[in-house]
């Protein structure tokens, strides 16, 4: 549910339905994470997408591929480079494979620092 209504973009919605998942004990998965994720990041709610990030690297399924390419692109777009750079660092340190996405928001990012 709470997915579907991130994907619909429906920010006030999703505020409500988190609040009452965590009232009732549930919390959000990696999927639901995911999609929160980028609803926060597409409405310009970056501080809203690092704390749910960090919220998903402290649960015990952690960050995926996925949550980390949404915050790596999300800080080469605020032009936030060293913060991408970490982010992508600590990626690897974490095991997460990086994909075609992550490589392509690297390069990206990469070129705007002028090392490419």
């Amino acid at each position: 549910y709470v997915t579907m209504l991130a994907k619909s973009k429906r920010v006030e919605d999703v505020i409500t339905a988190l609040s009452e998942m965590k009232a009732a004990g549930v919390r959000p998965d990696k999927t639901t994470s995911n999609a929160m994720i980028l609803m926060y990041l597409e409405s310009g709610m970056f501080d809203a997408a690092q704390d749910m990030f960090n919220y998903l690297c402290k649960s015990p399924v952690g960050p995926d591929t996925c949550t980390f390419n949404h915050m790596i692109s999300m800080y080469v777009r605020q032009k936030r480079l060293i913060e991408a750079v970490d982010l992508f660092k600590k990626m690897k340190k974490a095991g997460v494979k990086p994909d075609l996405i992550t490589f392509t928001s690297v390069i990206c990012l990469y070129t705007k620092m002028g090392d490419v």
